[in-house]
């Protein structure tokens, strides 16, 4: 395969693959998203009735409308997250999104990973530089799926399931998914601490 079929290759991963998984990853986050809420409503009314054979944990249900409403729309939480952890960064694909672009009525991001597009569409794109694009776009979906199990992970916890480390494995979801949607600031980040230790 040469340079040139290889980066076509890798647009058209981004474009037919990874940008329509990131769309079914976010219309089933939403559907759980309404089903947890359901559910929590359901819990709700179990925490009314006086002859309850099992006692449902209060922080269960917190923790299932939280990540109820996390879940439903995601995008809001990954960004301040991102901007948290990442707010020097030049280019943050939660907000930031060239090939994508930011529906007018609603606000909400959409095909975030089409805007790593740019980058391997010019045509002095070296295979090593598709090659990296391409990663930090699978990274972006992989981190957003990390993220929203991270939130499915909390409600283990609030029914006493959390032994074992629960809530550092929900935290580990949480914030590897926003170090895997920020993979090019951390991945440049990272470059720059080790080029000026080396150069110093």
């Amino acid at each position: 395969m040469t340079g040139i079929e290889f980066v076509n290759e890798a647009q058209n991963i981004i474009k037919n693959i990874l940008s329509p998984m990131l769309s079914i990853t976010t219309i089933v986050s939403q559907f759980i998203g309404v089903f947890l809420i359901l559910y929590g409503m359901m819990r709700l009314y179990r925490h009314g009735e006086q002859n309850m054979m099992h006692r449902v944990s209060p922080i269960g249900t917190m923790m299932t409308f939280v990540a109820g409403v996390v879940l439903i729309s995601y995008t809001p939480e990954l960004s301040v997250l991102s901007n948290s952890l990442f707010g020097n960064s030049n280019y943050n694909l939660v907000n930031n999104c060239p090939g994508g672009g930011t529906d007018q009525q609603t606000g909400v991001v959409f095909c975030p990973i089409l805007g790593y597009l740019p980058e391997i569409s010019s045509p002095t794109t070296t295979d090593q530089q598709a090659i990296e694009t391409l990663t930090f776009a699978v990274l972006f979906l992989v981190g957003t799926i990390s993220f929203i199990r991270g939130f499915v992970e909390l409600i283990k916890l609030g029914e006493g399931h959390g032994q074992g480390g629960g809530i550092a494995k929900a935290l580990t979801h949480i914030f590897a998914g926003v170090a895997g949607v920020n993979a090019e600031s951390l991945y440049n980040f990272m470059q720059g601490v080790i080029t000026n230790n080396f150069s110093s």
